[in-house]
């Protein structure tokens, strides 16, 4: 079993970069050391076109990078033997419509690296222009500098880390508009640093100390904070003015005072860095702030910069102290502006149009963007339930990347203490006929002989800890579906043999007890739930129904769809299993499967049918792995006042109570396309945009085009 890795490493991951292009060239690799103010006026036109917008705001929102560290040996264990480090890897920028531009930091045991990027001059900060359409090789030189605090420790954890769109210059009008995706920040890569030679070391003068407040403190309630004292993972850093008494920060004379807060923590400890127009600034006259975080309480700082210039880039950088460098992701506060009170921004807002917030990622939330995946390894895979009554262990399975050599896996996520297994590798692309439920889960797995043919099946067993429990083979027959069925220590297991599709009662040791049905429709997937079994049958002719059998044979109750909808599963979530549609996005109303969702509540043992308010709810459907809440999503189009033409998208997503099936929430996202929804959790919901390909006229998903959303 291979540890777990993080963005990027050993195989492409693909990202959703939110970077710019202004002031570089296609080539530009340059280190940042001056104000990227000085050589731009403000642009006070009277007039707002489209066009200008786009030019001087909206092309800077988005943009996307594959990266490809696969160059690199054994990238997550790095050496030092007093050479200067290298980080390579190739950035991949095809569909994009603009160049775009990175900034790249390193920290080392958490402290600031000097580096050098495909030779440029050494700098804290480097910016990477990525010409669109084009791969871009990257090469990082770092020369490790370390405190003396640290001279003793043999492994340190590495961070590369990136801010997007790094050459973005406010102007004029757009300068209220704030920084939305603009200068988002994110853990690129990240490694264990073995030590074998003494490293430079550096003084940092003293720190700044943030200070725990009681998350019930009633200071607090002028923040927006979601996750006060929570020490789980999704923390955000955000920053604010003081006590947030104004929108926007202001001056006072060339000194910038603001709040930073932690809105919930991932780790005990951080090193906190300012930088002011992507420089890094003393805070408070210290060279960093630290951070003792611990649950119930919130860390705050109120920082105090000096030299600061009217619409100077302000921002803070949190750096975890963990030894754990797999699960370690560096915090950014979203950029801010600095304005000085006689400034138009702060005496007359009115004059400023409006944002369009479709772009924007208030500080209040961690997404509508997918900066969070980039560190949470949970983006990479797809959940599909909880394994034990008691949902702690949640199953989740990632299909195979196309350029990785170890297939397809899976991974256990401890909701409890937010932990993640290593990786269970299978080459059997079957995932979706995973069982799962009473402390376990079954897989199919296979092995090949040298002419790539199936020599010998297995149906495998393993607990929550990823430990094998039993292991069944099968030599001369096709296997369709397994599960483990605790209550009497059996498997109902489905084969084929000769065109014949047989369901089975099986032994551990493998030995058929009884046949429980046989003919031409297979059981696709099998759920158990105690004395009996939840089966999606389907035929050859893609017919399918949910039916509920006892370990007889018996059919105790049976649903098929109206129109087939194309179910290739079912799925778990609480107390319920259910057949989810096979769209997970929203169809055209004509188009629309049915209007409910099949649904199987083990507890009543009842089958029944959970009906959103339309049918175009009910082709995305799904129920977030408790079982207490469905999510659905919808879209409706936009076009100009002749309707000839598509101007855009607005999706919506509702969220009903289970029980009661009363819609309890309503949110609205614009992000101009269609969107698939991919995965639900309890807390969020993660989706793709869709387009159309232009070579064949289908609508796919924009796998780089990735979202999340906090429920």
């Amino acid at each position: 079993m291979k540890k777990l890795i993080i963005a990027s490493l050993l195989a492409i991951a693909l990202v959703f970069l939110l970077c710019s292009c202004a002031g570089t060239s296609e080539s530009d690799t340059q280190s940042l050391v001056s104000n990227p103010f000085e050589t731009s006026e403000n642009l006070n036109s009277e007039t707002h076109t489209e066009d200008e917008r786009y030019e001087l705001y909206d092309k800077y929102q988005s943009g996307a990078l594959q990266f490809d560290f696969s160059e690199m040996n054994d990238a997550q264990n790095i050496e030092y033997n007093g050479e200067k480090i290298n980080i390579t890897f190739s950035a991949n920028a095809a569909n994009n419509r603009e160049d775009i531009t990175i900034g790249y930091m390193a920290f080392i045991g958490g402290i600031p690296q000097v580096i050098s990027v495909n030779g440029s001059e050494e700098a804290e900060t480097v910016s990477v222009n990525f010409p669109k359409d084009e791969i871009t090789n990257v090469s990082i030189n770092i020369k490790p500098r370390i405190t003396k605090e640290l001279e003793d420790k043999k492994e340190l954890n590495l961070h590369i880390v990136s801010i997007f769109n790094i050459g973005y210059v406010p102007q004029g009008k757009y300068v209220g508009f704030g920084f939305g995706n603009i200068n988002a920040g994110s853990t690129v890569y990240t490694a264990c640093l073995t030590m074998n030679e003494k490293a430079e070391t550096v003084e940092l003068s003293g720190n700044a100390e943030f200070e725990n407040i009681p998350a019930s403190d009633s200071s607090l309630k002028s923040y927006t904070l979601k996750k006060a004292g929570k020490m789980s993972s999704g923390a955000i850093l955000k920053m604010f003015s003081v006590n947030n008494e104004t929108e926007h920060l202001i001056l006072d004379k060339s000194t910038q005072t603001c709040d930073v807060l932690f809105d919930g923590t991932d780790f005990d400890t951080y090193n906190v860095f300012f930088y002011v127009n992507h420089k890094r600034v003393q805070v408070n006259g210290k060279d960093y702030a630290a951070v003792s975080a611990k649950a119930g309480y919130v860390p705050k700082l109120t920082a105090i910069l000096e030299n600061v210039n009217n619409h100077d880039i302000v921002y803070a950088i949190a750096v975890p102290l963990t030894d754990d460098y797999t699960k370690a992701r560096i915090l950014k506060t979203t950029s801010r502006l600095s304005f000085s009170p006689d400034d138009e921004i702060i005496t007359n807002p009115a004059t400023q149009p409006p944002a369009d917030t479709s772009a924007d990622v208030p500080e209040s939330e961690p997404g509508i963007t997918d900066i969070d995946r980039l560190s949470d390894p949970l983006f990479a895979y797809t959940p599909m339930g909880y394994i034990d009554n008691d949902m702690r262990y949640l199953l989740l399975y990632r299909e195979k990347n196309p350029d990785a050599a170890d297939g397809y896996c899976y991974i256990v996520y401890n909701s409890t203490d937010k932990t993640i297994s290593d990786e269970l590798y299978t080459i059997d692309n079957r995932c979706l006929r995973t069982s799962y439920g009473d402390g376990y889960f079954v897989i199919l797995d296979k092995v090949l002989d040298d002419n790539g043919k199936i020599k010998e099946q297995y149906v495998v067993t393993y607990n929550e800890n990823l430990e094998e429990i039993n292991r069944i083979a099968f030599s001369d027959t096709k296997l369709f579906s397994a599960a483990y069925i605790a209550a009497t220590d059996q498997y109902c297991i489905c084969t084929e043999k000769d065109g014949v599709y047989t369901m089975a009662l099986y032994t551990k040791d493998g030995e058929q007890e009884k046949v429980l049905t046989s003919g031409e429709w297979y059981a696709q997937n099998i759920l158990s739930t105690g004395d009996r079994l939840a089966v999606l049958e389907r035929d050859m002719n893609s017919h399918e129904k949910l039916e509920i059998i006892d370990l007889s044979g018996n059919v105790i109750c049976s649903a098929a769809p109206v129109k087939d909808y194309n179910a290739i599963r079912i799925e778990r979530a609480g107390k319920l299993i259910y057949m989810p549609p096979n769209l997970g996005y929203s169809p055209l109303p004509d188009e629309a499967p049915n209007d409910c969702v099949i649904v199987y509540d083990t507890e009543s043992r009842e089958l029944s049918e959970f009906r959103p308010e339309t049918a175009q709810e009910a082709g995305t459907l799904r129920f977030t792995p408790d079982g207490k809440t469905a999510v659905c999503i919808t879209e409706t189009d936009i076009t100009n006042e002749d309707k000839t033409d598509l101007i855009g998208v607005i999706d919506k997503l509702y969220m009903y109570d289970t029980e009661s099936g009363t819609k309890i929430k309503e949110i609205e996202i614009d992000t101009k396309s269609p969107l698939y929804m991919h995965r639900v959790y309890e807390d969020k919901v993660m989706f793709y945009e869709l387009f159309i390909d232009e070579a064949t006229g289908e609508t796919r998903q924009n796998v780089q085009c990735f979202y999340m959303i906090d429920l």
